[in-house]
């Protein structure tokens, strides 16, 4: 059944296009995956992060927490201290332990893209202790720019985070973000999350409405350069950190497909 939902979807991309509302024929597919195999396809991404398994929060990434099942991606927290995780992270000047673990994947290397409609159909876990998030990063290792699609602190399931990174370097690093609220429970269901980026304006998406347009055309300048996709579960740092409630048997977050467009030239 994904196998066919995958041939109808390369077939009949423009009528399952959620995003920009426009001329469809005007826009081609340049990436796409719906994970319907049993693992990760090695041709578009790298398990953790680009720069190793430890990011900004409490969690060492392990590609034994990501898996491919039943037509979808599927990363995993664990509570258990990884031994070869450093004894720290640091998250806003703050010192974090790292007593978890979890897992993150991207396409650096093996997928790049500048402009764009990019969008996920994603599910994050329930209750306290997770940060979900879809995000780009410049193939070139500078920072920023980063664009932040969807950024979930669980433990409010009701909104979620969207932001344009930009400056010469981190030391004059501003943003444009802001918090969507009042959505659904995002860990009942699917929903797509989507950024919709040119060199005019950056739109953001959730189920195929715009809910945010970045038009700072200085800000946008710093994005002008090929990005590459994240798509990671952190732990704590943002969210508040695990406790006694937190869930985490069977309480996943779940990509059902990532695709990208590009208008044809």
């Amino acid at each position: 059944m994904k196998l066919l939902h995958a041939m109808v979807t390369m077939i009949l991309t423009s009528a399952l296009f959620a995003g920009p509302v426009g001329v469809e024929k005007d826009w081609k597919l340049v990436f796409d995956d719906d994970f319907s195999g049993n693992t990760l396809h090695q041709g578009k991404w790298s398990y953790n992060y680009p720069w190793g398994s430890m990011h900004n929060h409490m969690a060492y990434m392990d590609a034994s927490h990501v898996r491919v099942a039943d037509g979808k991606l599927v990363l995993r927290g664990l509570a258990e201290r990884h031994p070869k995780a450093k004894d720290t992270a640091k998250f806003n000047g703050k010192i974090l332990p790292v007593p978890y673990q979890a897992g993150a994947i991207h396409s650096k290397g093996k997928f790049e893209v500048t402009h764009g409609y990019i969008e996920a159909r994603l599910k994050v876990p329930r209750g306290r202790g997770f940060w979900p998030a879809f995000w780009l990063l410049p193939v070139d290792g500078s920072w920023p720019p980063e664009i932040d699609v969807m950024e979930i602190l669980t433990s409010n399931p009701h909104r979620n985070h969207v932001a344009l990174h930009y400056g010469k370097n981190w030391r004059e690093h501003r943003s444009h973000g802001q918090w969507i609220e009042k959505l659904p429970d995002l860990s009942a269901d699917f929903h797509d999350y989507g950024v919709h980026w040119t060199a005019e304006f950056i739109d953001f998406y959730f189920d195929g409405k715009r809910v945010k347009r970045v038009s700072d055309r200085a800000a946008i300048k710093h994005t002008e350069k090929p990005m590459f996709l994240l798509i990671n579960l952190g732990v704590g740092a943002w969210e508040k950190k695990p406790d006694a409630s937190t869930i985490w048997e069977k309480n996943y977050y779940e990509i059902d497909w990532i695709r990208v467009w590009q208008k044809k030239r």
